[in-house]
């Protein structure tokens, strides 16, 4: 146990509140990602560490627990709920950010944004099938990433990307002619 003979608290300045953060949407960076084994041990999760990265919550940390293997298929549903995009910018320098598809509020707005910039095709539901699209060309190429690293955190931020011109619209979204279905 510590030895705190001598300390007065009177002469220390309070903390900042530790009060919760407000529900709403705030833009955050993951500064800590661990997977690590369920408490029964049957499964395993990944925990994010955040920071807001702007507004008036700056600064303070939020901590999420996606649980990508559980006997819970819902569990499992909502963790895959989000698309991982890597941008490999070198020969061993890779950047990452998350496009989170089947959520609600700023990340779908996020998700819907960064979608509409890169391809012509309606906005996917899930993040399967925007795999399964980005899979089949239905994305704009990046042509440019542009990264900021800011000291003392553990990841980059992507602040920008100049895409390639959009594909064509994917032939997964064209209605089939019933006429040439043979039944």
């Amino acid at each position: 146990m510590a030895d705190l003979r001598g300390f007065d608290a009177q002469t220390v300045e309070p903390n900042d509140s530790f009060d919760p953060v407000p529900n709403g949407d705030y833009l955050c960076i993951i500064t800590t990602s661990e997977m690590k084994p369920t408490k029964a041990g049957d499964g395993a999760y990944l925990e994010l560490e955040l920071q807001v990265i702007e507004g008036p919550y700056q600064g303070r940390k939020l901590w999420d627990r996606l649980n990508l293997n559980n006997a819970n298929e819902t569990t499992v549903k909502i963790a895959k709920g989000t698309l991982r995009v890597d941008y490999r910018l070198g020969l061993d320098y890779w950047v990452s950010e998350w496009i989170c598809f089947e959520h609600t509020g700023w990340a779908r707005r996020k998700a819907e944004q960064w979608w509409k910039a890169r391809s012509p095709d309606p906005v996917p539901d899930t993040a399967q099938h925007a795999e399964d699209l980005a899979n089949n060309g239905a994305l704009a190429h990046p042509e440019r990433v542009t990264v900021r690293a800011v000291a003392g955190e553990k990841f980059e931020r992507i602040i920008g990307c100049q895409l390639g011109p959009k594909p064509e619209p994917s032939p997964l979204w064209a209605v089939p002619d019933l006429d040439e279905v043979p039944f």
